[in-house]
């Protein structure tokens, strides 16, 4: 056990060393005195100190005025020549995947533009003379599901992530907007209803939890972020899969799903109720 200890603490003295300064370091001459009290065992043998007796430091290769070492610290031990002749790595680029800017605000649309083509007309409603749009619930048959009831729990979303690992077709390096447009429309088209009311239709579940997130971030670290920081207790409200997504006949838009006043937004409604 002494032993192994000495070498880990060795390395890190190592590391230390080449990294302070700028120099690199020579520690063969280095030696470990190991501290215990006279009559000690050797149970009670306490972390060795490293006595440097003769550290020797290499000269410093400099790379002239304003000049940056490639290699941090240790770059001064790396000719100039030496190092253009390493090899570069080749990285993988990826073609840029054309994807609405808004996630699911992506009925930025002229507000007069939204309410001229919704029909029927009696969907226009009108305040002090200014049209806007009251939201809509999303139906499981005949019965209205509101904001407040479409949550997602933990274990759904654990399954979820365990299906992308699962699938060879899916790229790991894939945006929540990619997971929305490969997964979770299929899966809820012609339903009506987004996919959290799709996996609870028998027994929605009434949300404890608003999850604000980025469509442009990592859809696997988004999942595995939810399942490392929620409990089984809690009701996610995610408005990637809370809300009906499709865009078809089947069910309520997102721009009728959200309205136009702000107060009957389902953000606004799921935080009102959680409070």
């Amino acid at each position: 056990a002494t032993s192994t200890l000495e070498s880990a603490c060795l390395s890190m003295s190592h590391v230390i060393m080449s990294r302070s300064i700028g120099h690199s370091t020579s520690l063969s001459s280095a030696k470990f005195t190991p501290l215990r009290s006279e009559g000690s065992s050797p149970s009670s043998l306490q972390a060795p100190v490293l006595q440097l007796s003769s550290v020797q430091l290499a000269t410093p290769t400099y790379w002239g005025s304003g000049g940056v070492s490639p290699l941090g610290a240790r770059g001064h031990a790396v000719g100039r020549q030496a190092f253009a002749q390493l090899p570069v790595p080749e990285r993988r680029v990826r073609e840029p995947r054309p994807v609405s800017p808004l996630g699911s605000r992506a009925h930025s649309i002229p507000l007069q533009t939204a309410l001229n083509e919704l029909q029927p007309d009696a969907e226009k409603q009108a305040e002090n003379g200014e049209k806007y749009l009251r939201a809509h619930p999303q139906k499981i048959g005949s019965n209205e599901q509101w904001p407040e009831t479409w949550g997602i729990t933990r274990q759904q979303c654990r399954d979820l992530l365990e299906e992308l690992r699962q699938d060879p077709d899916w790229d790991h390096q894939e945006s929540v907007y990619h997971l929305v447009e490969t997964k979770i429309k299929p899966l809820t088209n012609g339903e009506g209803i987004g996919y959290a009311l799709l996996k609870n239709r028998d027994e929605p579940k009434e949300v404890n939890t608003m999850v604000s997130h980025a469509w442009g971030e990592n859809a696997m670290e988004f999942l595995e972020s939810i399942v490392r920081s929620t409990t089984d207790d809690d009701v996610l409200f995610i408005c990637a899969f809370s809300l009906y997504q499709s865009q078809d006949d089947a069910g309520p838009t997102i721009l009728q799903q959200l309205g136009t006043k702000p107060e009957e937004s389902p953000f606004q409604r799921v935080l009102e109720h959680i409070q």
